[in-house]
């Protein structure tokens, strides 16, 4: 049995495939138990007039009830296991081109990856923790009406980044030992179990593969006006207008690659 320490679990994708399998889904298991003490009492001088001894016993019944919750690591183990028996689960040490090359859509498949946010998520953390600072030392330092500018663009490039993300955010997966190819995923916030921080580093992920990167496609991770192009048409000189990061933190990525659907991340 592996024991996993989870990062990370789409558990509407968990529900869904494990409703698939079952047929139904259980959130909790009632578990009753009873426990019987026996008390045993001699009859040391026999009934009257018959000369006989023995025992007189007397049972009493405790009932207890506990309440098992499932949780989504025995879900997820459900479906692995499912999974591993109906070979369908790929479980890939070494992740190469020719590997890669064999790969369909839909396939399920594990890899031990290091992983990183895109340069802009990297970007507005650390503009987090800036502002951060110099709020906590405003009243310690005299501040200029430029830094409180500054700190205030900073707090809006960070807001901007959540009102555009939605919910979600990109990151990329770079199979161990092969960092020229690149797993790109979308993580929905609010299945992550631990800070993005906590798990900026080597872990496996179980996902689904979306499509392969074509041979001259680029791919510019976590875009923060990606799927935006509606609205060219409503700006002046919109031949001129850029929809992509600055160039300083355009995070573009090219074949060998995978778009992948992340199932869980762990250690």
């Amino acid at each position: 049995m592996k024991l996993r320490s989870y990062l990370y679990v789409n558990q509407r994708l968990v529900d869904d495939y494990l409703s698939a399998i079952e047929g139904s889904l259980y959130e909790e298991e009632h578990v009753r138990t009873q426990n019987r003490i026996s008390q045993n009492t001699a009859v040391e001088a026999g009934l009257p007039l018959t000369g006989t001894s023995g025992e007189i016993n007397s049972d009493d019944g405790k009932t207890s009830e506990k309440t098992l919750k499932v949780t989504y690591a025995a879900k997820l183990k459900k479906v692995v296991d499912f999974l591993n028996k109906e070979k369908e689960l790929n479980e890939i040490e070494n992740l190469d081109e020719d590997a890669l090359n064999c790969l369909k859509r839909e396939d399920l498949i594990e890899v031990f990856v290091n992983m990183r946010p895109s340069k802009m998520q990297n970007l507005v953390e650390s503009l987090k923790k800036i502002t951060n600072m110099f709020s906590s030392m405003g009243s310690l330092l005299p501040m200029s009406n430029t830094d409180r500018e500054m700190i205030e663009q900073m707090k809006a490039l960070g807001e901007m980044k959540e009102q555009v993300d939605d919910g979600t955010c990109q990151v990329v997966f770079n199979p161990d030992g092969n960092e020229n190819i690149s797993l790109v995923g979308q993580l929905e916030k609010e299945f992550l179990l631990e800070p993005m921080e906590k798990i900026n580093k080597q872990c496996y992920v179980l996902c689904k593969v979306q499509r392969k990167f074509k041979d001259d496609e680029e791919v510019e991770v976590d875009a923060m006006f990606a799927g935006m192009e509606g609205i060219k048409p409503f700006m002046d000189n919109k031949d001129d207008v850029s929809l992509s990061n600055p160039q300083e933190i355009r995070d573009v990525i090219t074949a060998p690659g995978l778009f992948v659907l992340p199932i869980a991340i762990y250690q």
